[in-house]
């Protein structure tokens, strides 16, 4: 009897502290990656070896933790494009935080405040038109409101011969160039 007094005092004692949120950590690694894009191999930016990125999945409610490690030579960012989240979190440089600098990591940590299809993808320079980007899949805190046997995320992108850069300069010369 004692025994179930001490296992039903745990229960109720349980039930009275606050419910944590379920947390989740995420590595993401910024480098360049040979592709070969019409016969020819370039080195685009990539996130852990992929273009686009992995497809992330979290859950609304969930605290996030994402540890971004930059390989580049360059300063890179991540922005979450459209997601509810401290201003210091959210991956503009210049305007949110300095930007992550060669060989550093920076770790973005925030709670998912929604749920819903985002994506995710670099703030510097040409790194989002040179493949870096992703996917965020949120699912809803009490679960999805049509239950299907699998979802499918489909990301579209265009490569061209040209960096981002080059596009751009002559896109100023010439708006109709292309």
């Amino acid at each position: 009897a004692a025994m179930t007094l001490s296992i039903r005092a745990a229960l109720v004692a349980g039930l009275l502290l606050p419910i944590q949120a379920f947390a989740a950590t995420y590595d993401l690694v910024i480098d360049r990656t040979p592709v070969v894009i019409d016969g020819e191999v370039r080195r685009v930016f990539s996130i852990n070896g992929q273009i686009a990125g992995p497809t992330l999945r979290w859950k609304e409610g969930e605290e996030v933790t994402i540890n971004v490690v930059n390989r580049l030579e360059e300063d890179t960012s991540i922005h979450w494009h459209g997601i509810l989240l401290p201003y210091r979190m959210d991956g503009v440089p210049m305007v949110s935080f300095s930007g992550i600098k060669p060989g550093e990591t920076f770790t973005y940590r925030f709670k998912v405040r929604q749920s819903g299809t985002y994506w995710y993808h670099s703030h510097s320079g040409g790194q989002e038109q040179e493949g870096m980007y992703a996917p965020i899949v949120i699912e809803p805190a009490k679960g999805e409101r049509y239950k299907v046997a699998r979802d499918y995320v489909v990301m579209l992108s265009d490569q061209h011969p040209m960096s981002a850069g080059a596009i751009l300069r002559k896109l100023k010369q010439e708006p109709g160039y292309f």
